[in-house]
């Protein structure tokens, strides 16, 4: 199980406002927790090495989980992850 450091535990977790929020298109391959992590930190401004000291992982596969969450989501810019990580409800 993944530990989130507890100063961005904010902003790894769903938000749970009552408002009504569009649905993005689902991935073709489910995202696994790791690369909803990451995106959502992502989203929220956080560096590649922010996100990898917080979860305990090295630069590159911080890298790499980016890559193909953005790539199983059909995202291409960090706008795009922004947009996202909003349809979800994570921000």
């Amino acid at each position: 199980q993944q530990f989130v450091d507890a100063s961005i535990r904010a902003a790894v977790t769903p938000s749970s406002s009552g408002a009504a929020r569009a649905e993005p298109a689902a991935p073709e391959a489910p995202l696994s927790l790791q690369e909803q992590t990451v995106l959502r930190l992502v989203a929220a401004a956080y560096t590649l090495q922010e996100i990898a000291t917080s979860l305990s992982i090295d630069l590159p596969e911080a890298l790499a989980t980016r890559a193909a969450a953005m790539a199983k989501a059909g995202l291409a810019t960090r706008t795009d992850v922004v947009r996202y990580a909003q349809a979800c409800g994570w921000l």
